[in-house]
């Protein structure tokens, strides 16, 4: 089966304001935006790069990574990554039997390793949907709605996605243990794996009433009757870019 990496980035997106996010993304060190990173990751996956397609809406963006000899693929930043993913894969006529990976331009905390796990896990079970976890890191992330948790069963098939906080002790006491492998409470991490034909009918199908109130994609998967297969990572700071992002937020209403 041919490997496909996605990787959408949205500059004029909702969770930041346009200068905001723009800053944010800025590597000063090398000048590069933070999806140089994620790109040298997909990269690193041993795919080959012209299996990797970068889709922005970011004119600037898409310069920049087509003078680097990178696929890009210019979207509608109103367009939802279940759709960006859909579009890209119109476009580029790929084979319903294709494997697709999206990666946010907004995870550098993501590795080679960690896909590689994805694709191995999908070519196993591709009528399936695959996604990653990782612990939560704080007790305050519970009930953060800025974090999706993720609840599964014992096979780490989801049953549920939430922004709210999905399960707690009947007196209300919400106990965070430690070390991080023997907490209950998962962080979803927004990359996901799919064939092209099982993205393609999740783009096709109608928004699910649960992901349009939790405004969570993944919830249209399991509307759906897909299985989505996640799979557990150690505790990362899953948190950082998006504490980076606030700040950066701060920073620009004080200018």
């Amino acid at each position: 089966m041919t490997i496909k990496i996605i990787i959408p980035a949205k500059v004029n997106s909702a969770r930041l304001p346009d200068r905001a996010l723009a800053a944010f993304l800025k590597d000063s060190e090398h000048g590069k935006p933070m999806i140089w990173s994620v790109y040298q990751t997909a990269l690193a996956t041993g795919v080959g790069r012209d299996n990797i397609v970068v889709a922005t809406d970011s004119l600037d963006i898409a310069i920049m990574m087509q003078a680097s000899g990178v696929q890009v693929r210019m979207i509608n930043a109103d367009t939802s990554d279940t759709n960006t993913v859909a579009d890209v894969i119109a476009t580029m006529n790929w084979s319903p039997a294709t494997l697709v990976i999206k990666i946010p331009s907004d995870q550098p905390l993501i590795t080679s390793t960690m896909i590689n796990a994805m694709i191995a896990r999908l070519r196993c079970d591709s009528d399936s949907v695959v996604t990653l976890s990782c612990p939560l890191a704080s007790v305050r992330d519970m009930a953060n709605p800025s974090v999706v948790k993720v609840a599964t069963d014992v096979s780490g098939r989801a049953l549920f996605f939430s922004r709210s906080v999905v399960s707690q002790q009947p007196s209300g006491a919400q106990q965070f243990n430690h070390p991080a492998e023997s907490n209950p409470w998962q962080q979803h991490i927004a990359v996901f794996g799919y064939r092209n034909d099982v993205a393609m009918a999740l783009a096709n199908a109608p928004i699910a009433p649960l992901e349009r109130l939790e405004y969570i994609e993944a919830l249209r998967a399991l509307s759906l009757g897909y299985r989505v297969n996640v799979m557990p990572l150690p505790l990362i700071d899953a948190s950082a870019t998006s504490a980076t992002a606030q700040q950066v937020v701060a920073l620009e209403q004080t200018r």
